[in-house]
């Protein structure tokens, strides 16, 4: 969607007043995302732990990160955690598994 779609007009007698919503997500690129999704999967050969993974990816919001592309890729079983029965542990490592898509 364009800014010109979403910018709305109003002429008053002597100003005019525009206005374009903010606060809306950014929606990354299909072809980013799947390079992210193959540089995790690739640098996961050996145990990572999450802020590691977040370096390399150069990102910092942890809840997006985890929401974009940690938990799909483990629902998807392409990623699996190293203490499966604590998801939330400190010492939580992940893991490329050996069944990647071709």
């Amino acid at each position: 969607m364009s800014i010109k779609s979403r910018l709305t007009e109003e002429v008053q007698p002597d100003y005019v007043v525009l206005t374009l919503p903010i606060g809306k997500p950014h929606q990354e690129s299909p072809i980013k995302k799947d390079l992210m999704r193959a540089l995790i999967l690739d640098f996961c050969k050996e145990p990572k732990n999450f802020l590691e993974i977040m370096n390399l990816l150069n990102l910092k919001d942890r809840v997006n990160f985890k929401r974009v592309y940690i938990s799909p890729l483990i629902a998807e079983g392409l990623l699996s955690m190293t203490d499966p029965d604590s998801p939330t542990s400190r010492n939580q490592m992940y893991v490329a598994t050996k069944t990647e898509k071709s």
